[in-house]
């Protein structure tokens, strides 16, 4: 992994510099995530880490200048960091796709087409603009409208 992003750089002495925004996404995880932190360590007890290597009760003194440490330490930050770059993507792509569709759906008559069909129907766009994120929204959801849509032929459409 490569250890140039965004968040993480080395002072002339080789120390690590992270934003503030990389620390507090750490505290924020620590303060409201940690039932899902323990979860991943409880999968990864399960799963593979279970050397009596590395489970060990013995208390080692290490200097943050050993190397395998201090790789260890920024590749986890380095991770930290590309998944919050991806995380915020996703959720711009999210919030921009929503927008485009807002146009879409103040068109929509709620007599003709019921709530249920609209979200089913925002449900498999937002799965599909998940899956290709080029594609154009406003296009997707009115095909998945008209998919869904099954006219009640007692009322007559305007």
């Amino acid at each position: 992994m490569s250890h140039e992003n965004a968040h993480i750089n080395y002072d002339d002495q080789g120390q690590i510099l992270l934003t503030y925004e990389l620390l507090f996404l750490l505290q924020w995880i620590m303060e409201h995530e940690s039932e899902a932190l323990k979860k991943i360590v409880t999968r990864a007890l399960k799963n593979g880490f279970n050397d009596p290597e590395f489970r060990s009760n013995e208390v080692i003194e290490m200097h943050i200048s050993d190397p395998t440490i201090h790789e260890c330490i920024v590749d986890f930050l380095a991770l930290i960091d590309c998944l919050l770059l991806e995380a915020t993507t996703e959720i711009d792509m999210q919030k921009n796709a929503e927008m485009t569709m807002i146009p879409a759906l103040k068109h929509i008559d709620s007599t003709i087409c019921d709530e249920e069909v609209v979200q089913s129907s925002l449900k498999k766009t937002n799965a599909q603009l998940h899956a290709n994120s080029k594609q154009n929204a406003q296009e997707i959801l009115l095909k998945e409208l008209l998919r869904r849509w099954k006219p009640d032929k007692k009322v007559a459409p305007n």
